[in-house]
């Protein structure tokens, strides 16, 4: 699961993975389990001079889409996660060469609350992993960058900065060692319960090899006739006509007349992509959606 946040200054990218499983005796004077916050990964850009933002997520192609203008160059990124590939890519791109600057900042939220982990970086890659201590779910989430053009570094804080390229794309794989099997739910002591498991390391490696290998192209063709299939198997029609306004402007004048059967188609639509995006062959059930 991915939240896009699309900032300007810094983009703040929220990453779940739904076997990332937490359980807290005690966290600020009350029981806590469910899902844990895999990563929270920023881009800085300081970009602070946006005109003509526009922000979209496009249920007809499965893409996340973000534009805008700063001093005079117009900057767009896409974002998709693909179950063929099992990776999540983003393409940055300015219109102008050799205005694209920016550096990538994984991060590992709530490190001490039953959490440990750290970030690296080496080469053009970045690794995030850690151990949830009640489970001992062990997690990795690998980062790859991919410039063209324009000078890339590696930071000993497990960052890279990419500066004045022309685009790039990075390429995101995540996995944890769980595994839905028996022994899961037989062993009574939570700290026995994935013995035997392999470590993530060389299942989340070879997703990003093999997702490396491809072109930003055929990974987006490979995303979207998976999505596709499932997606245009349905033609929702109530006579909606889609209205020149932002959907927070929608769901503000819902329900009035003008609007109502539009939103409600979007609703309808967005319904059906939250589980093709979540429940598929080989999936954990989803429960955030």
């Amino acid at each position: 699961g991915v939240n896009v946040f699309g900032g300007t200054t810094s983009e703040r990218i929220q990453i779940t993975e739904n076997s990332l499983y937490d359980w807290a005796e005690k966290n600020r004077g009350f029981k806590r389990k469910g899902v844990n916050n895999f990563a929270e990964v920023f881009i800085d850009f300081d970009h602070n001079k946006i005109k003509d933002y526009k922000h979209e997520l496009n249920l007809n192609k499965g893409i996340s889409f973000l534009e805008y203008e700063n001093d005079g160059v117009k900057y767009s990124r896409e974002y998709f996660t693909s179950y063929p590939d099992k990776v999540m890519a983003i393409r940055l791109s300015a219109s102008k060469k050799g205005r694209l600057s920016f550096t990538l900042r994984p991060t590992i939220p709530f490190l001490g609350e039953g959490k440990s982990g750290s970030v690296s970086a080496k080469g053009d890659l970045i690794t995030l992993s850690g151990l949830m201590n009640h489970y001992k779910i062990k997690f990795e989430g690998q980062f790859k960058v991919i410039p063209e053009g324009g000078k890339m570094k590696t930071n000993k804080n497990g960052t890279i900065k990419v500066s004045d390229a022309n685009s790039a794309v990075v390429l995101i794989a995540i996995g944890t060692n769980y595994k839905l099997d028996s022994q899961v739910f037989l062993t009574q002591n939570p700290t026995k319960k994935l013995d035997g498991f392999p470590d993530p390391h060389i299942k989340v490696s070879q997703y990003l090899k093999d997702a490396a290998a491809k072109s930003y192209k055929e990974l987006l063709a490979n995303h979207q006739a998976d999505y596709l299939e499932l997606y245009n198997r349905v033609d929702f029609n109530i006579g909606a006509v889609e209205p020149k306004m932002p959907t927070n402007e929608l769901i503000d004048k819902y329900p009035n007349k003008g609007t109502r059967k539009y939103l409600e188609e979007l609703a309808f639509q967005f319904g059906r992509y939250m589980l093709i995006c979540s429940s598929r062959k080989g999936t954990l059930p989803p429960h955030l959606q």
